[in-house]
Protein backbone atom coordinates (compact mmCIF):
# COMPACT_ATOMS: atom_id res chain seq x y z
CA UNK A 1 0.00 0.00 0.00
CA UNK A 2 1.11 3.30 -0.89
CA UNK A 3 2.26 6.20 1.72
CA UNK A 4 -0.65 8.38 -0.26
CA UNK A 5 -3.11 5.92 0.56
CA UNK A 6 -2.37 5.06 4.21
CA UNK A 7 -2.07 8.94 5.12
CA UNK A 8 -6.01 9.40 3.43
CA UNK A 9 -6.77 6.78 5.85
CA UNK A 10 -5.47 7.62 9.08
CA UNK A 11 -6.46 11.24 8.55
CA UNK A 12 -10.17 10.11 7.37
CA UNK A 13 -9.87 7.67 10.52
CA UNK A 14 -8.72 11.30 12.96
CA UNK A 15 -11.46 13.21 11.04
CA UNK A 16 -14.27 10.78 11.89
CA UNK A 17 -12.94 10.68 15.62
CA UNK A 18 -13.20 14.35 15.59
CA UNK A 19 -16.91 14.85 14.46
CA UNK A 20 -18.16 11.79 16.83
CA UNK A 21 -16.41 13.70 19.72
CA UNK A 22 -17.79 17.00 19.09
CA UNK A 23 -21.16 15.36 18.72
CA UNK A 24 -21.15 13.58 21.47
CA UNK A 25 -20.31 16.75 23.26
CA UNK A 26 -23.16 18.79 21.09
CA UNK A 27 -25.77 16.15 23.11
CA UNK A 28 -26.28 14.71 19.40
CA UNK A 29 -26.47 11.26 20.29
CA UNK A 30 -28.36 11.86 23.84
CA UNK A 31 -32.45 11.45 23.74
CA UNK A 32 -34.02 14.86 25.04
CA UNK A 33 -35.60 14.23 28.45
CA UNK A 34 -39.41 14.85 28.44
CA UNK A 35 -40.61 16.71 31.15
CA UNK A 36 -43.49 14.75 33.64
CA UNK A 37 -45.67 17.54 34.93
CA UNK A 38 -46.51 16.35 38.61
CA UNK A 39 -49.88 15.68 39.28
CA UNK A 40 -51.88 17.44 41.77
CA UNK A 41 -55.18 15.89 43.90
CA UNK A 42 -58.09 18.07 43.82
CA UNK A 43 -60.27 17.90 46.99
CA UNK A 44 -64.11 18.31 46.34
CA UNK A 45 -66.94 18.18 48.67
CA UNK A 46 -69.50 15.72 48.94
CA UNK A 47 -72.33 14.00 50.55
CA UNK A 48 -71.27 11.60 53.12
CA UNK A 49 -74.60 10.03 53.53
CA UNK A 50 -78.01 10.69 51.65
CA UNK A 51 -78.80 13.68 51.57
CA UNK A 52 -82.64 14.28 50.96
CA UNK A 53 -84.59 17.57 49.47
CA UNK A 54 -85.35 19.79 51.91
CA UNK A 55 -83.58 18.87 55.08
CA UNK A 56 -80.91 20.87 56.74
CA UNK A 57 -77.17 19.99 55.94
CA UNK A 58 -75.16 19.37 59.10
CA UNK A 59 -71.35 18.78 59.51
CA UNK A 60 -71.63 14.80 60.24
CA UNK A 61 -73.49 15.32 56.41
CA UNK A 62 -70.14 16.09 54.39
CA UNK A 63 -66.71 14.60 53.83
CA UNK A 64 -63.79 15.90 52.12
CA UNK A 65 -62.01 13.46 49.36
CA UNK A 66 -59.96 13.99 46.05
CA UNK A 67 -61.35 14.43 42.97
CA UNK A 68 -61.50 11.09 40.61
CA UNK A 69 -60.27 10.74 37.23
CA UNK A 70 -63.85 10.13 35.47
CA UNK A 71 -64.80 13.99 37.04
CA UNK A 72 -61.86 15.99 35.88
CA UNK A 73 -63.21 17.08 32.95
CA UNK A 74 -66.76 18.20 34.75
CA UNK A 75 -64.27 19.83 36.70
CA UNK A 76 -62.29 21.60 34.67
CA UNK A 77 -65.68 22.67 32.85
CA UNK A 78 -67.73 23.76 35.68
CA UNK A 79 -65.73 24.78 38.02
CA UNK A 80 -67.41 27.78 39.51
CA UNK A 81 -70.09 25.05 40.32
CA UNK A 82 -67.61 23.59 42.93
CA UNK A 83 -67.96 24.16 46.96
CA UNK A 84 -65.23 25.38 48.70
CA UNK A 85 -63.44 21.87 49.73
CA UNK A 86 -64.16 22.74 53.45
CA UNK A 87 -67.31 20.71 55.35
CA UNK A 88 -68.35 24.19 56.78
CA UNK A 89 -69.20 25.55 53.38
CA UNK A 90 -72.17 23.32 53.27
CA UNK A 91 -73.37 23.97 56.74
CA UNK A 92 -77.16 25.07 57.53
CA UNK A 93 -77.27 24.36 53.80
CA UNK A 94 -80.44 22.98 52.13
CA UNK A 95 -80.63 20.69 49.28
CA UNK A 96 -83.25 21.64 46.74
CA UNK A 97 -83.25 17.50 45.13
CA UNK A 98 -81.92 14.24 46.64
CA UNK A 99 -77.98 13.82 46.79
CA UNK A 100 -76.48 10.20 46.58
CA UNK A 101 -74.08 9.52 48.97
CA UNK A 102 -70.41 9.77 48.16
CA UNK A 103 -71.65 12.60 45.27
CA UNK A 104 -69.87 15.57 44.56
CA UNK A 105 -72.19 18.81 46.63
CA UNK A 106 -72.11 21.56 44.03
CA UNK A 107 -73.76 25.13 44.09
CA UNK A 108 -77.05 24.23 41.98
CA UNK A 109 -77.77 21.29 44.33
CA UNK A 110 -79.01 23.88 47.12
CA UNK A 111 -81.64 26.24 47.90
CA UNK A 112 -80.64 30.07 47.79
CA UNK A 113 -78.32 30.83 51.36
CA UNK A 114 -80.30 32.39 53.64
CA UNK A 115 -81.45 32.73 57.05
CA UNK A 116 -85.05 30.55 58.06
CA UNK A 117 -87.72 33.24 57.33
CA UNK A 118 -89.05 34.73 60.80
CA UNK A 119 -91.80 32.75 62.80
CA UNK A 120 -94.56 35.39 62.46
CA UNK A 121 -94.54 34.97 59.01
CA UNK A 122 -95.76 31.25 58.76
CA UNK A 123 -98.73 32.65 60.79
CA UNK A 124 -102.28 33.55 59.20
CA UNK A 125 -103.42 36.98 60.04
CA UNK A 126 -104.88 37.48 63.37
CA UNK A 127 -103.39 34.08 64.72
CA UNK A 128 -101.29 33.49 67.57
CA UNK A 129 -98.06 30.34 68.25
CA UNK A 130 -98.92 28.47 71.14
CA UNK A 131 -95.54 26.26 72.33
CA UNK A 132 -96.72 22.55 73.62
CA UNK A 133 -93.64 20.22 75.31
CA UNK A 134 -94.90 16.80 74.99
CA UNK A 135 -93.60 13.16 75.19
CA UNK A 136 -93.05 10.74 72.45
CA UNK A 137 -96.15 9.15 73.87
CA UNK A 138 -98.40 11.99 73.64
CA UNK A 139 -97.57 13.12 70.32
CA UNK A 140 -97.48 9.98 68.22
CA UNK A 141 -94.30 9.19 68.83
CA UNK A 142 -92.69 12.73 68.17
CA UNK A 143 -92.99 11.99 64.31
CA UNK A 144 -95.01 14.58 63.71
CA UNK A 145 -93.53 17.05 61.21
CA UNK A 146 -94.05 20.56 60.09
CA UNK A 147 -97.00 21.21 58.63
CA UNK A 148 -99.46 18.44 59.90
CA UNK A 149 -102.13 19.20 61.50
CA UNK A 150 -103.28 17.68 64.26
CA UNK A 151 -106.54 18.10 67.28
CA UNK A 152 -105.41 18.95 70.47
CA UNK A 153 -106.33 16.86 73.33
CA UNK A 154 -106.80 16.97 76.41
CA UNK A 155 -107.05 14.83 79.67
CA UNK A 156 -108.21 16.14 83.03
CA UNK A 157 -109.74 14.46 86.20
CA UNK A 158 -113.23 16.04 86.58
CA UNK A 159 -114.71 16.31 90.36
CA UNK A 160 -118.25 17.02 89.64
CA UNK A 161 -121.63 16.34 91.73
CA UNK A 162 -121.54 12.77 90.38
CA UNK A 163 -118.05 12.25 91.76
CA UNK A 164 -114.97 12.24 89.80
CA UNK A 165 -114.04 10.56 86.52
CA UNK A 166 -110.91 11.10 84.15
CA UNK A 167 -111.55 12.96 80.78
CA UNK A 168 -110.39 13.56 77.63
CA UNK A 169 -111.84 16.01 75.28
CA UNK A 170 -110.80 17.73 71.64
CA UNK A 171 -109.35 21.33 73.25
CA UNK A 172 -108.47 22.87 70.17
CA UNK A 173 -109.61 20.78 66.71
CA UNK A 174 -107.57 21.16 63.57
CA UNK A 175 -104.60 23.24 64.13
CA UNK A 176 -101.46 23.28 61.95
CA UNK A 177 -97.84 23.00 63.30
CA UNK A 178 -95.74 25.37 62.11
CA UNK A 179 -92.23 24.50 63.92
CA UNK A 180 -90.56 21.59 65.64
CA UNK A 181 -87.61 21.39 68.46
CA UNK A 182 -87.58 25.15 68.92
CA UNK A 183 -86.30 25.55 66.00
CA UNK A 184 -86.57 27.38 62.53
CA UNK A 185 -84.58 25.03 60.40
CA UNK A 186 -86.19 22.32 58.82
CA UNK A 187 -83.68 19.67 61.01
CA UNK A 188 -83.85 16.03 60.01
CA UNK A 189 -82.47 13.90 62.95
CA UNK A 190 -82.79 10.97 65.50
CA UNK A 191 -85.20 12.32 68.48
CA UNK A 192 -83.63 12.14 71.76
CA UNK A 193 -84.81 9.26 73.99
CA UNK A 194 -87.05 9.85 77.50
CA UNK A 195 -86.77 13.69 76.65
CA UNK A 196 -89.54 15.83 75.51
CA UNK A 197 -90.60 16.92 72.10
CA UNK A 198 -91.00 20.39 71.13
CA UNK A 199 -93.97 21.77 68.81
CA UNK A 200 -95.59 25.07 67.76
CA UNK A 201 -99.02 25.22 66.89
CA UNK A 202 -101.19 28.27 64.67
CA UNK A 203 -104.02 28.53 66.99
CA UNK A 204 -106.01 31.61 67.04
CA UNK A 205 -106.43 34.04 70.78
CA UNK A 206 -108.93 31.89 72.56
CA UNK A 207 -107.61 28.71 72.09
CA UNK A 208 -104.00 29.99 72.70
CA UNK A 209 -105.48 31.67 76.39
CA UNK A 210 -107.61 28.13 77.03
CA UNK A 211 -104.22 26.18 76.27
CA UNK A 212 -101.86 28.00 78.50
CA UNK A 213 -104.74 27.86 80.96
CA UNK A 214 -105.62 24.19 80.30
CA UNK A 215 -101.70 23.49 81.16
CA UNK A 216 -102.05 23.47 84.78
CA UNK A 217 -105.19 21.16 84.64
CA UNK A 218 -104.53 18.30 83.07
CA UNK A 219 -102.21 16.74 80.10
CA UNK A 220 -102.02 17.81 76.74
CA UNK A 221 -101.66 15.60 73.51
CA UNK A 222 -101.65 16.00 70.06
CA UNK A 223 -103.72 13.54 67.72
CA UNK A 224 -102.43 13.59 63.63
CA UNK A 225 -105.73 14.16 61.59
CA UNK A 226 -106.04 11.59 58.53
CA UNK A 227 -104.30 12.93 55.01
CA UNK A 228 -107.72 13.40 53.35
CA UNK A 229 -108.52 16.07 55.52
CA UNK A 230 -104.94 17.11 55.81
CA UNK A 231 -105.20 17.93 52.32
CA UNK A 232 -107.94 19.52 52.60
CA UNK A 233 -107.08 21.96 55.12
CA UNK A 234 -104.35 22.44 53.77
CA UNK A 235 -106.00 23.80 50.56
CA UNK A 236 -108.54 26.13 52.58
CA UNK A 237 -105.27 27.61 54.19
CA UNK A 238 -103.77 27.77 50.94
CA UNK A 239 -106.68 29.70 49.52
CA UNK A 240 -107.14 31.72 52.74
CA UNK A 241 -103.18 33.30 51.90
CA UNK A 242 -104.39 34.53 48.42
CA UNK A 243 -107.69 36.16 49.02
CA UNK A 244 -106.05 37.33 52.07
CA UNK A 245 -105.88 40.75 50.63
CA UNK A 246 -109.72 40.61 49.68
CA UNK A 247 -111.33 38.78 52.75
CA UNK A 248 -111.07 38.43 56.42
CA UNK A 249 -108.90 35.64 56.97
CA UNK A 250 -110.29 32.84 58.79
CA UNK A 251 -109.18 32.53 62.24
CA UNK A 252 -110.29 28.81 62.85
CA UNK A 253 -110.28 25.65 60.26
CA UNK A 254 -113.27 23.98 62.61
CA UNK A 255 -116.30 22.39 61.10
CA UNK A 256 -118.82 25.13 61.16
CA UNK A 257 -121.40 22.09 62.05
CA UNK A 258 -119.09 21.29 65.00
CA UNK A 259 -120.36 23.07 68.75
CA UNK A 260 -117.07 24.54 69.24
CA UNK A 261 -117.64 26.56 66.33
CA UNK A 262 -120.06 28.58 67.38
CA UNK A 263 -119.50 31.58 68.42
CA UNK A 264 -115.94 31.21 68.38
CA UNK A 265 -115.07 34.28 66.46
CA UNK A 266 -117.20 36.37 69.67
CA UNK A 267 -114.85 34.59 72.21
CA UNK A 268 -111.99 35.27 69.85
CA UNK A 269 -112.48 39.06 69.87
CA UNK A 270 -113.86 39.04 73.82
CA UNK A 271 -110.19 37.79 74.70
CA UNK A 272 -108.61 39.78 72.19
CA UNK A 273 -109.88 43.36 73.79
CA UNK A 274 -109.45 41.93 77.05
CA UNK A 275 -113.18 41.67 77.72
CA UNK A 276 -113.18 37.97 78.67
CA UNK A 277 -111.14 35.47 80.82
CA UNK A 278 -110.48 32.04 80.17
CA UNK A 279 -111.56 29.64 83.78
CA UNK A 280 -113.26 26.00 84.57
CA UNK A 281 -116.36 27.48 82.79
CA UNK A 282 -114.61 27.16 79.52
CA UNK A 283 -113.61 23.51 80.17
CA UNK A 284 -117.02 22.31 81.31
CA UNK A 285 -118.04 23.66 77.87
CA UNK A 286 -115.22 21.99 75.74
CA UNK A 287 -116.30 18.39 77.91
CA UNK A 288 -119.78 19.16 77.17
CA UNK A 289 -120.23 18.88 81.18
CA UNK A 290 -124.21 19.88 82.30
CA UNK A 291 -124.63 21.79 85.03
CA UNK A 292 -127.49 20.84 87.87
CA UNK A 293 -130.22 22.49 88.29
CA UNK A 294 -129.17 23.89 92.60
CA UNK A 295 -127.42 27.07 92.48
CA UNK A 296 -124.34 26.87 94.15
CA UNK A 297 -123.41 28.21 97.13
CA UNK A 298 -122.43 31.95 97.04
CA UNK A 299 -119.13 33.40 97.63
CA UNK A 300 -118.09 35.32 100.76
CA UNK A 301 -116.39 37.75 101.08
CA UNK A 302 -114.18 38.60 104.68
CA UNK A 303 -112.56 42.27 105.57
CA UNK A 304 -110.48 42.36 108.25
CA UNK A 305 -110.71 45.06 111.02
CA UNK A 306 -107.84 46.69 112.76
CA UNK A 307 -107.97 48.76 115.92
CA UNK A 308 -104.48 50.40 116.65
CA UNK A 309 -102.24 47.45 116.78
CA UNK A 310 -104.92 44.71 117.64
CA UNK A 311 -107.28 42.89 115.32
CA UNK A 312 -110.96 42.31 115.51
CA UNK A 313 -112.52 39.08 113.99
CA UNK A 314 -112.74 39.59 110.17
CA UNK A 315 -116.13 40.93 109.03
CA UNK A 316 -118.02 38.59 106.47
CA UNK A 317 -120.57 39.73 103.51
CA UNK A 318 -122.60 37.32 101.46
CA UNK A 319 -122.46 38.00 97.59
CA UNK A 320 -124.85 41.17 97.56
CA UNK A 321 -122.66 42.80 99.87
CA UNK A 322 -125.30 41.72 102.82
CA UNK A 323 -123.59 41.45 106.33
CA UNK A 324 -122.65 37.92 108.00
CA UNK A 325 -123.22 37.87 111.70
CA UNK A 326 -120.10 35.12 112.82
CA UNK A 327 -120.19 35.68 116.67
CA UNK A 328 -119.59 38.30 118.89
CA UNK A 329 -117.10 41.10 118.41
CA UNK A 330 -113.96 40.62 119.99
CA UNK A 331 -109.83 41.07 119.61
CA UNK A 332 -107.86 38.25 118.19
CA UNK A 333 -105.72 36.45 121.03
CA UNK A 334 -102.26 36.64 119.10
CA UNK A 335 -100.74 39.10 120.82
CA UNK A 336 -97.58 39.21 117.74
CA UNK A 337 -100.35 40.20 115.10
CA UNK A 338 -99.10 43.70 114.97
CA UNK A 339 -95.30 42.18 113.73
CA UNK A 340 -97.01 41.28 110.00
CA UNK A 341 -96.66 37.62 108.62
CA UNK A 342 -100.05 36.07 108.92
CA UNK A 343 -102.39 38.62 109.90
CA UNK A 344 -100.10 41.11 110.23
CA UNK A 345 -100.17 44.62 108.93
CA UNK A 346 -99.79 43.34 105.37
CA UNK A 347 -103.31 42.48 105.40
CA UNK A 348 -104.95 45.55 106.74
CA UNK A 349 -108.18 46.74 105.27
CA UNK A 350 -107.63 43.88 102.37
CA UNK A 351 -110.60 42.03 100.99
CA UNK A 352 -110.28 38.63 100.45
CA UNK A 353 -113.05 36.53 98.96
CA UNK A 354 -113.54 33.40 99.74
CA UNK A 355 -112.62 30.77 97.35
CA UNK A 356 -115.38 30.19 95.51
CA UNK A 357 -117.04 26.93 94.96
CA UNK A 358 -117.35 25.89 91.31
CA UNK A 359 -119.67 22.77 90.39
CA UNK A 360 -116.91 21.43 88.46
CA UNK A 361 -113.05 21.12 89.49
CA UNK A 362 -110.64 20.14 86.87
CA UNK A 363 -106.90 18.53 87.81
CA UNK A 364 -104.51 16.37 86.64
CA UNK A 365 -105.55 13.09 86.42
CA UNK A 366 -102.24 12.01 88.05
CA UNK A 367 -101.15 13.64 91.19
CA UNK A 368 -97.33 13.31 91.29
CA UNK A 369 -97.54 14.24 87.40
CA UNK A 370 -99.17 17.31 87.82
CA UNK A 371 -96.96 18.32 90.61
CA UNK A 372 -93.91 17.49 88.78
CA UNK A 373 -95.36 19.47 85.99
CA UNK A 374 -95.67 22.04 87.76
Amino acid sequence: MRASTIFALTLAILLGLGVAVAAKLTGYFTTPSVAVEKRVDVQVLVASRNLFAGDLIDTNGVRIRNLQANELEHYQKYKDQYLPAVVSAAFLRVPNKNIEADKIILRGDLEEMAKPKALNTRLLPDMRAVNLSLTKDQSAGGLIQVGEWVDVMFTSKVDGPGGSLTKTANLVPRVRVIAKRNTLWPVFAPLPDKKPVEFTLEVNAYRQALVEFARTKGDISLALLPSNEQKKLEERRHDAIKQVAFVPPPRHFMDPSMDEATDEDERIVAVQSGKLSVSESDLVRVFGLKKSTTEPPSSITEVQRVVGLKMHTPARFDHKSNPIMSGPIGFQSNPNAHLGGNGGNAQLNSARPASSLSEFQFSPACKTCGQNKR
